[in-house]
């Protein structure tokens, strides 16, 4: 088997973002090896994956500069400039500066990474930032969601049962209820897993930071196992941010709980961090409750002269209410 030359190497690495189809496209590459394959039978079948270029290129901006008289706030809404369409959930903490300097940054993530680590958190808990297609979320990790235009649904149930139990009625793949704005996707046990990671956060109860300046803060974990004898671990920070403690003990309280949901016949373009999701399991009460969507992979399996679609759902279970 021939090695691709040169040109054909180009005209793989700058595929045009712009195209519609890649079948007239790639159709020099295809007679390449369908020349060059002495041994068919030596032939796999191999999955390539594509991102928009557009997307690629958007997340790669260098941000740079210096802000007088701003605000948080200010210096968020400021990466919409780069990448376009931007849903905030509104920030904790909006705190205002005389002066910031910038120093070049080399990508979007990068940036929001540098404004909540070395100026001040955004939130008291991780933030989560995702650039989709239509747009780009940047939100808390609590759960909550932000009314806009574009989302109709703010509510994803998932209906976890016997497959049994799962009556002819209901629909096997995803029901769109405008009535009551929320989506309904019924799921067998067999497609729901849950997995407890059990040792995250039990070896201790309380957790000090050392800011730049020196100050020191100090707050008890609410999930911790260890309850009789205090247990505490110190962290140093670059940052004189005395709420950056938040971050890190929402993190260790929230629910140690993963559920993966497996499913076909769903539209996975409904999977946002704008959503509240929600699971149900009528064999399990307490796996039931509010969860924070985690990853989405989509998987595309051919099956004759089509393909089908598989969702790999990853959410966490949240343990505070709605709202906190």
């Amino acid at each position: 088997m021939k090695h691709l030359n040169q040109d054909l190497q180009k005209l793989w690495s700058n595929i045009p973002s712009e195209l519609i189809s890649l079948k007239e496209y790639l159709l020099p590459i295809r007679n390449f090896l369908a020349e060059n394959s002495e041994y068919e039978e030596h032939l796999t079948r191999t999955n390539i994956y594509l991102l928009p270029q557009d997307s690629l290129n958007n997340s790669k901006k260098i941000i740079n500069g210096v802000y007088k008289n701003t605000d948080m706030n200010s210096m968020v809404i400021n990466i919409s400039n780069y990448i376009g369409k931007l849903l905030v959930e509104p920030l904790t903490y909006n705190t205002k500066y005389d002066q910031v300097l910038i120093p070049p940054i080399d990508s979007i993530s990068s940036y929001l990474s540098f404004l909540n680590n070395q100026l001040n958190i955004l939130y008291d808990t991780k933030y989560r930032f995702f650039m989709d297609f239509d747009m780009s979320y940047l939100m808390s990790s609590t759960g909550n969601i932000v009314k806009c235009k574009t989302h109709k649904n703010y509510t994803v149930n998932i209906d976890v049962a016997d497959i049994t139990a799962i009556g002819e009625t209901e629909d096997s793949g995803m029901i769109v209820d405008l009535y009551n704005g929320k989506y309904i996707v019924n799921t067998s046990s067999s497609e729901c897993d849950y997995n407890d990671n059990r040792i995250v956060n039990k070896m201790m109860n309380n957790i000090i930071t050392i800011n730049s300046n020196g100050d020191h803060n100090e707050k008890t974990l609410n999930s911790s196992n260890t309850k009789t004898t205090l247990f505490s671990k110190i962290i140093n920070l670059s940052t004189k941010d005395n709420n950056f403690i938040n971050n890190i003990t929402n993190e260790m309280d929230i629910s140690t709980t993963m559920a993966t949901v497996v499913k076909k016949d769903i539209d996975p373009s409904i999977f946002t961090l704008n959503r509240e999701y929600i699971i149900t399991d009528r064999n399990d009460s307490k796996r039931s409750g509010r969860y924070l969507l985690y990853s989405i992979k989509e998987i595309y399996s051919r099956e004759d002269s089509t393909y089908t679609l598989t969702a790999i759902l990853q959410f966490k279970k949240l343990t505070k209410n709605k709202g906190a």
